[in-house]
């Protein structure tokens, strides 16, 4: 997936739908923004709000992009990217170093177009 010009990896087995924003019911809540699936409400979080950066999420209101549906402690949360690229599998790196050491990021890799990504937990 994409986020912000940058490319992130989400393991399949952690997706539960994908949703596009075009067809998505987002709406915005006192709790922030919440997506309606299914007579369900998912909280929706960009996904830079689980990385350690310092861009700011310009885009985090946008309805451009598409929604993960991850189940998450016995609940769904949605996570919105900007760009979908394809699957692919990958063999994924342990990180070393200070990486090693941020929440939610589990490994790296290169992707068949030879750029680099960070593997999200």
């Amino acid at each position: 997936v994409g986020s912000q010009g940058q490319s992130f990896c989400i393991p399949t087995q952690d997706v539960a739908e994908l949703v596009g924003t075009d067809e998505a019911k987002l709406e915005a809540s006192s709790l922030g923004e919440v997506l309606l699936l299914r007579d369900q409400l998912i909280p929706v979080e960009p996904l830079s709000f689980f990385l350690p950066t310092t861009r700011p999420a310009s885009n985090a209101n946008s309805q451009d992009g598409f929604v993960f549906v991850i189940n998450f402690q016995d609940q769904q949360l949605g996570i919105k990217v900007d760009r979908l690229y394809d699957q692919q599998q990958v063999f994924v790196r342990p990180l070393k170093g200070y990486l090693s050491t941020l929440p939610r990021l589990t490994g790296s890799t290169i992707l068949s177009n030879g750029q680099p990504a960070l593997v999200i937990n």
